[in-house]
């Protein structure tokens, strides 16, 4: 395939994170785009890294998330409850409110299920059908 050529390659630190972009114009059909990669450095031997591709000249949309990284305080990582996708069966009494209700979130519980399930508002649950939804991960600790 056709590589992309990127212009200079610039760095700089972000939060005290060193780090580096380059965006490349690239022809798409119709329209350019601009593709760029900002990388960060958090390790000697770990990187993190965005690609974003936008309409010519507007790379900049995305400058307030790639200046947003920062590290963790332990303070911060140990409050993070991590989340996942668990899949549950509709009860005869369910609805869409009851089910988006469970959903692991203080705002958008409603929105967030629709888009999981592919579902829109008009959508009606019947009992046995399959529906997915995000609950916190709740590790079991063992002591003996």
């Amino acid at each position: 395939g056709t590589g992309i050529s990127y212009n200079a390659i610039n760095r700089t630190t972000v939060n005290g994170i060193p780090a580096a972009f380059a965006t490349a114009r690239v022809a798409n059909g119709q329209q350019s785009v601009d593709v760029t990669v900002f990388a960060y450095e958090l390790a000697n031997n770990q990187a993190f890294h965005f690609v974003s591709i936008t309409p010519a000249g507007a790379s900049a949309t995305f400058t307030p998330m790639y200046n947003s990284m920062k590290r963790l305080t332990t303070q911060e990582a140990a409050a993070i409850k991590p989340r996942k996708v668990q899949v549950m069966t509709v009860g005869r009494n369910d609805t869409l409110q009851t089910m988006s209700a469970r959903m692991a979130y203080t705002s958008g519980q409603m929105e967030r299920f629709l888009v999981l399930n592919a579902l829109t508002s008009n959508s009606v649950l019947k009992a046995g059908d399959k529906v997915k939804i995000i609950v916190y991960d709740v590790k079991v600790s063992t002591s003996k």
